[in-house]
């Protein structure tokens, strides 16, 4: 009988350090309990931060009663992984600077790219017909030759005359050429190999038959322009 007495709580005798701890656990189940109930029906599951917060309601409260010194609350399980992810992360960012790869270069000749040309050269030019004076339904023709000279893997050329101005005169000029003998239009685009042609280009000069004036006048023709062009 007197060591039931000396054991039992209830008859005054010192709480065990087990007993104490029971009764601790008891008040942590309890007040989680009451967050449970008190909880919205749309949401029964309680947060991790109110359950820490019973939990350190429940040690203090303990400690109070029983002398137990209060523990600080573990460190939420999602705050440690923060700090080991940032942790993980500062090592790797560290050290990228020292990370290396085999690396290896060689150097080969580009070798060199010859460029070529397209050149046209005036030979002899001058008038077809010996008409020294014109009259309205006569045409004079005016006839120039040029070597052109082509340089290239691929080269189209178009060739055009810059015709003289026949303003304050009845008369029309019109212009043809051909190309190693063959006869171009203006706006052909011919395709050239390499090597030298010969180009002659024909201006005929018309004075209208309908025209009843400009007598004994002298008309300025100017120059002719050819230009050969690559497309």
């Amino acid at each position: 009988m007197s060591s039931r007495q000396n054991g039992d709580p209830r008859n005054g005798a010192a709480a065990s350090p087990l007993s104490s701890l029971m009764r601790t656990l008891r008040l942590l189940v309890g007040d989680i309990s009451d967050l449970s109930r008190r909880a919205k029906p749309a949401n029964r599951l309680t947060t991790p931060e109110r359950i820490d917060a019973a939990r350190s309601r429940a040690i203090r409260r303990a400690g109070k009663q029983n002398g137990i010194t209060e523990r600080k609350p573990e460190m939420n399980k999602l705050t440690k992984a923060g700090i080991a992810t940032a942790a993980g992360i500062a090592l790797l960012m560290g050290g990228a600077g020292t990370l290396a790869y085999w690396n290896e270069s060689a150097t080969v000749a580009a070798g060199t790219v010859q460029t070529g040309h397209l050149e046209l050269t005036a030979g002899s030019a001058g008038w077809a017909d010996s008409i020294s004076h014109i009259v309205p339904g006569d045409t004079a023709t005016y006839t120039a030759a040029y070597t052109l000279s082509a340089l290239g893997d691929n080269i189209d050329v178009d060739l055009s005359a810059t015709l003289p101005a026949a303003s304050g005169i009845d008369l029309s000029v019109s212009y043809s050429y051909t190309i190693d003998g063959t006869a171009h239009a203006s706006g052909d685009v011919v395709s050239l190999d390499e090597g030298d042609y010969a180009v002659v280009v024909t201006v005929v000069v018309a004075f209208a038959s309908s025209s009843t004036t400009h007598e004994d006048e002298t008309v300025n023709l100017g120059d002719v322009v050819i230009t050969a062009t690559q497309v």
